[in-house]
């Protein structure tokens, strides 16, 4: 293994033998134009020699810093260096551990110009090479490699002489790997070779780390681009005259863009109902205050909205001013429609609650009339007895029966209701008892013409009482709402069973304004309603939380029952509910 000296090459003729006496060697005499010349060819030399070398660094100043982003960097360089030199072979090893020991040539390029596999090139068995490249830490000028065993291998090479230049590379303190150069004749002078040696290998090491720092720009920048890019929230990147600079894929996704949004303006994104908020948004950006979970809607390329949630900050340039917004949007409109689901729901329990409240207060009320009213029949009675009758007597009578019999009903009902436990019951018996209680409604009562068509011999059902109540109760209020605005006022209620699919059947119908079909694939998801909330006329209770058809479902389906709907815009809706014969009998066997 050679030693980290420079080698010389033997200039200057034949060593002049030790036996001779150097007093008796005759010397040829020069004359002033010889020794003028000698000097001039010297000095001559000299010059040409540094414009050689100048131009030497130059061009590898140039091959260093030229395309620092090209992919075959290393293979350009080499080739490059081939030029330069004039070499036979250039190769570059970039140093990368294989096992315990050795490394492997990761880039190379040899004077035909062709790219050789490290195979061809450098065996891979031969572990001598990239030893004698691991010991150098400084340029190094090998003259004469005639006894280097290391090289025999190498095919390339011209039998008679082989000289090396050999360039150690660093990255971050770190051993990157050399640029070597093998060729028979490098023409560099033994007296000039290490500050030149020195000057070329510290321009090969400036701009590997050059291209060392723009590989780790590019993986930054890459790292940066995939996040960017595959981030799940909508990211985009906004000029502060509101034109959209760039976003990711999840601006295209989310809003169905067939393109990436550059150059559109960020108002063309969001809904008229949210650009006042929008502009508010990016007053406070543009002012230099961060923005955190703003609420916006944004329009989809369909023509739908989405809810969603925003973020923002700004980059500023030297100067101060601001140059892009950088803009964090998060789909929340699965999130926003559930927070309204369940305070939705939290107010329908409430409901719920106040109406159990009513009922609680009603079912007092009618128990403590209940015994005066028996007292003023019972005084009707005794005046009849007495003779003191007359149409006025009978009057107080049909009216005292009367509330009488609400207030039977009424207990009746609270009874039933609170009754939890699966009885037979009497569909049109039922029908006729919440019907009743809808006389206290004036718009029912007076404004509403009713038609009812009870179907005889109807089959009871088994079940809870307040089951059936509400669903059927929920169908008649549902028609008498879709009628409010209606010219034509007409409720139908049918009951009927249909012997050959072993169903009984109840039939709601309205002369309302009908159902659109996009409304009809939605009324039976909970929280779906078209009508505004409002206090109910007896209750004075709120209404309209889209859970009625959902509930009533709910509610029926331990029945086998269904509920179906028939609707013509303009003419009205029937709604139909049908229980199963053959599952109310597996619950009455159960």
């Amino acid at each position: 293994m050679p030693d980290n000296k420079l080698r010389s090459k033997g200039q200057g003729g034949d060593a002049v033998p030790e036996s001779v006496d150097a007093a008796n060697v005759v010397k040829p005499v020069q004359t002033p134009d010889s020794a003028y010349q000698s000097i001039f060819a010297s000095l001559n030399h000299d010059l040409e020699e540094k414009i050689y070398q100048l131009s030497q660094a130059r061009l590898i100043a140039e091959a260093v810093t030229r395309d620092l982003q090209d992919h075959d960097y290393y293979t350009r360089l080499c080739a490059e260096c081939l030029d330069v030199f004039e070499a036979t072979i250039c190769a570059y090893f970039r140093y990368r551990r294989r096992g315990p020991s050795g490394w492997w040539v990761v880039t190379y390029a040899s004077r035909d110009g062709m790219h050789h596999p490290s195979s061809e090139l450098i065996p891979h068995e031969e572990q001598g090479l990239f030893s004698l490249v691991a010991n150098y830490d400084e340029p190094v000028y090998i003259e004469k490699l005639e006894d280097e065993q290391v090289f025999t291998f190498w095919q390339y090479l011209p039998s008679d002489r082989r000289s090396l230049l050999l360039f150690p590379l660093t990255g971050d303190a770190n051993r990157l790997g050399a640029l070597m150069v093998l060729d028979p004749d490098i023409r560099l002078s033994e007296k000039n070779i290490l500050p030149q040696l020195e000057i070329i290998g510290s321009l090969l090491n400036s701009g590997v780390n050059n291209r060392l720092l723009y590989e780790t720009l590019l993986a930054s920048e890459e790292e940066f681009r995939d996040l960017f890019e595959n981030a799940s929230d909508m990211v985009l990147v906004v000029y502060p005259d509101g034109v959209i600079r760039e976003g990711n894929r999840a601006v295209q996704s989310t809003l169905g863009l067939e393109a990436n949004p550059s150059g559109r303006r960020l108002e063309d994104l969001v809904d008229e109902s949210s650009r006042a908020d929008l502009r508010r948004i990016v007053n406070e950006l543009l002012s230099g205050r961060d923005v955190n979970n703003e609420d916006l809607i944004l329009r989809r390329a369909d023509g739908n909205t989405l809810e969603a949630e925003i973020s923002g900050n700004v980059r500023k340039m030297h100067d101060g001013r601001v140059g892009v917004m950088r803009l964090y949007m998060r789909d929340v409109t699965k999130r926003r429609q559930e927070e309204r689901r369940r305070r939705e729901m939290e107010l329908e329990l409430m409901r719920q609650s106040q109406l159990a409240q009513v009922g609680i207060y009603i079912s007092g009320i009618a128990h403590n009339l209940q015994n005066p009213m028996a007292g003023v029949l019972g005084q009707i009675q005794v005046l009849k007895l007495k003779g003191q009758g007359g149409p006025e007597l009978e009057a107080i009578e049909r009216s005292a029966t009367k509330a009488k019999d609400i207030i039977t009903n009424v207990l009746n009902k609270v009874r039933r209701e609170q009754d939890t436990s699966p009885q037979e019951i009497d569909i049109n018996e039922l029908l006729r008892s919440e019907l009743s209680f809808l006389e206290a409604n004036p718009f029912y009562k007076y404004r509403v013409q009713k038609r009812f068509e009870f179907g005889e011999d109807l089959p009871p059902v088994r079940g809870a009482y307040g089951d059936f109540s509400q669903v059927l109760m929920n169908l008649v209020n549902n028609a008498l709402d879709a009628m409010r605005e209606s010219k034509k006022r007409e409720l139908t209620v049918k009951t009927y069973y249909d012997p050959e699919n072993r169903q009984l059947c109840v039939v709601v119908k309205d002369t309302g304004s009908g159902i659109t079909k996009e409304v009809g694939e939605q009324i039976f998801q909970p929280f779906f309603t078209t009508k505004p909330a409002r206090r109910d006329e007896i209750t004075g209770i709120s209404s309209g939380s889209g859970l009625g058809l959902a509930h009533s479902l709910a509610l029926l389906k331990p029945y086998g029952g269904t509920i179906t709907f028939e609707t013509e815009l303009g003419r009205g809706t029937i709604f139909t509910v049908c229980i199963s014969a053959a599952k109310m009998d597996e619950l009455h066997d159960n």
